[in-house]
């Protein structure tokens, strides 16, 4: 799912169609949903 910069309103189409705004804000920029996974890193 993607996410408007904007207005932060989730988007369920698919932003790599040529055309796509958001529907709120008419916005052009949108911003994948990641899940907040803590990562760690162990270094030698």
């Amino acid at each position: 799912m993607y996410r408007c910069a904007r207005c932060k309103e989730p988007v369920m189409n698919d932003p790599k169609s040529i055309g796509l705004q958001c529907k709120n804000c008419n916005c052009k920029i949108f911003f994948k949903d990641r899940p907040p996974i803590k990562k760690t890193l162990y270094s030698d």
